[in-house]
Parts: C-alpha cells; sequence; structure tokens
C-alpha cells in the first residue's frame, strides 16, 4: 500500500471514530435531558412534599402551645387552691393549738379571756356556717353529721372550734 492510501485509511478510520464518539455523546446527552426532564418533576414532587411536613410541623406546634398554655392555666389554678387551702389548714391548726392551751391551762385562758376579747368564730366557711345554724337549731353533732353527709369527728371540730 501506498502511503498516501495508508494515510487516507488513517483519517478515514479517525473520523468513523470521531463519528462514533458524537454519536455516542448525543445519546448520553439525550438520556441526560429526559433523565432532567423527571428530575425536574421530582423535584417538584420532593418540594412539595416537605411543604406539606412543613405545614404539619407548624400546626403540631400550634397545638402544642394552645395545650401548653391550657396546662399552664390548669396548674396556676391547682397552685391557687393549694395555697388556699394550706393558708386555711394553718388557720385551723393555730385554732387548735390555741383550743390544746386552753384544755391544758384552763385558768391561763379564762385570765387571757378577760382581758383580751376573742374575735367570733370563722364563719366564712359554707359547711361552718350549715354547722352552727344546724346546732342552733339544738341538734346534736351526730345529727349535723348526717344531715350534712359528713363525718362526727369533723362536725364535732366545727363545733369545739366555736366555743373555744
Amino acid at each position: 500500500m501506498p502511503e498516501a492510501e495508508t494515510w487516507q485509511y488513517g483519517i478515514a478510520v479517525v473520523g468513523i471514530l470521531f463519528i462514533i464518539m458524537a454519536m455516542f455523546s448525543l445519546g448520553r446527552a439525550r438520556k441526560r435531558t429526559a433523565h432532567s426532564r423527571d428530575s425536574g418533576r421530582d423535584h417538584i414532587d420532593r418540594a412539595r412534599q416537605k411543604q406539606g411536613v412543613r405545614n404539619e410541623l407548624e400546626a403540631l406546634m400550634v397545638d402544642i402551645n394552645r395545650m401548653a398554655r391550657d396546662l399552664g392555666g390548669q396548674l396556676d389554678a391547682k397552685i391557687i387552691r393549694i395555697e388556699k387551702a394550706t393558708q386555711e389548714a394553718e388557720e385551723r391548726i393555730a385554732q387548735l393549738q390555741a383550743l390544746r392551751d386552753e384544755l391544758a391551762n384552763p385558768a391561763a385562758a379564762q385570765q387571757d379571756q378577760l382581758v383580751t376579747p376573742q374575735a367570733g368564730p370563722d364563719t366564712t366557711d359554707p359547711l361552718t356556717r350549715q354547722v352552727y345554724a344546724l346546732a342552733d337549731e339544738g341538734k346534736g353533732p351526730a345529727d349535723i353529721a348526717q344531715q350534712l353527709d359528713e363525718h362526727v369527728g369533723k362536725v364535732e371540730l366545727i363545733l369545739a372550734l366555736r366555743t373555744g
């Protein structure tokens, strides 16, 4: 083979290889374009899913905040009731201690009553008022307890504090 023909064959082979490579490149470009179209749709779907999750999380946070406010209000109300019950208990303890002191030393208690007049019994409690009213009608502690559906000991304690 002459040298010119070899040269032409070489150029032809290089040309054929170039054409084959160009065809493969175009095929890949088409696949990428088709894939990028699918990716765009997938991207939109993922964005919608993320937005849906974000909306659900925001709604959940609003619910959690509302529940926290409700629980805080309930706790505040319970704290107020506990403080009131504690104050009432402290007052009753003081009354019982005074009654115990009076029973332990009646002469000193009578002397104190002569010197400083005591205020009347605390009748702000509705149960106490009912017990006093029924006692004023001449009913005994057992009858009062039965009528008010309370323990006899509780009624006796209320009446004892009245006379104390």
